[in-house]
Order: C-alpha cells, then structure tokens, then sequence
C-alpha cells in the first residue's frame, strides 16, 4: 500500500505544473522550491487539505522568519519559493496578489564585500595565470572568457558541447541553464 500524501500535496503538485509551464523553472528549481513550501501548506491544511482562509499577511511573515531563523544557509530559496507560490496562488485566484507583500526582507550579507566583477587588469591576471604549463591551459582561458566576457553562467559553460560552435561563423550556441531551454 503507498503511503498517503502529504497534506496539499495536490496544491504543490499544480504548483510544480504551473510554475514549469509559465516560467519554464526545470524539475530541480522546482524541488528546491518543494522542500519549504511543503511545511508552509501543511500549516494551513484542516483535514489534509489547505485551508486558504488561513493565508494572511501574519501567516506569511511569521512562516519566512521562523523558518529562515533555522535555516539560515537557504533564506534566499525559502523568500524566493514563498513568492513563487503566493504568485501561483494569485493567480489561480486563491490569494490577492498583494500578500506577496507580507514576505519580509531578508538581509543577505556573507558576500555583500565581494566585488561585481573583475576589473580588466585582474582578469588579465586571470588570463595570465593560465598561460603556464604549471597553472592552466588554453582550455582553462577559452572558459574563463566565455565566463568573464560573455557573462556565461557555469552550468551553461558545463553543458557546452563541441557541436555548439559554429567555427566559421564565430557564434557559440548556449543551452540556458536556467530553465532548460536551448
């Protein structure tokens, strides 16, 4: 016998469906989301199913502090997931869409000292390190330009095939490694 879904496991499901099919978010985006949202639901769910009268601006705020109180590497996701799904819930006609305002602002400062982006002279710094036969190779530069110049995200540089130059032409084809689509 399977085990029995968790309470408004069909509400997240339709989540996962919508959010895939609107935003075109991949089934790990979609996971990432699941975890915390999982908790929020079943915190509205009488009888396993989710009471929406239950979802107010005091349920929301309270649920993101506490829950980014305990899981402070993950505050980001957690704000980001609770969004999405007030937005999914909005426009399923569930919620009106200004309780998105009630998730409060969640500081986020382990790398607010980091700079933007490289100044030309460090990353030819970069670039330089990688011409010895000790430090780098020619393969390490071509990525560390296409990561640099071309603002390449590194799962779309991970996923970049041969095939996906057009050498005569000088164009190199990207795979978004954000939603999946090519």
């Amino acid at each position: 016998k399977p085990p029995a879904p968790a309470p408004g496991e069909a509400w997240l499901d339709r989540f996962e469906n919508y959010w895939a099919t609107v935003r075109g978010t991949t089934p790990s985006t979609n996971a990432q989301y699941r975890r915390p949202l999982g908790s929020f639901v079943a915190g509205l769910c009488r009888d396993n199913e989710p009471d929406w009268s239950l979802l107010n601006p005091e349920y929301v705020t309270d649920f993101v502090i506490n829950k980014t109180a305990v899981v402070r590497a993950e505050k980001h996701r957690i704000v980001t997931a609770v969004r999405a799904f007030l937005h999914f819930l909005a426009a399923e006609g569930i919620v009106p869409s200004q309780i998105v305002r009630a998730i409060p602002r969640i500081r986020r400062w382990r790398y607010a000292n980091l700079p933007k982006r490289l100044s030309a002279e460090q990353l030819d710094a970069v670039l330089q390190a990688c011409r010895s036969e000790q430090y780098g190779t020619l393969r390490d530069r071509a990525f560390i330009a296409l990561l640099a110049r071309l603002g390449v995200r590194a799962g779309e540089l991970r996923g970049l095939h041969l095939e996906d130059i057009e050498w005569t032409q000088g164009l190199v084809h990207i795979r978004q490694s954000k939603t999946g689509r090519g």
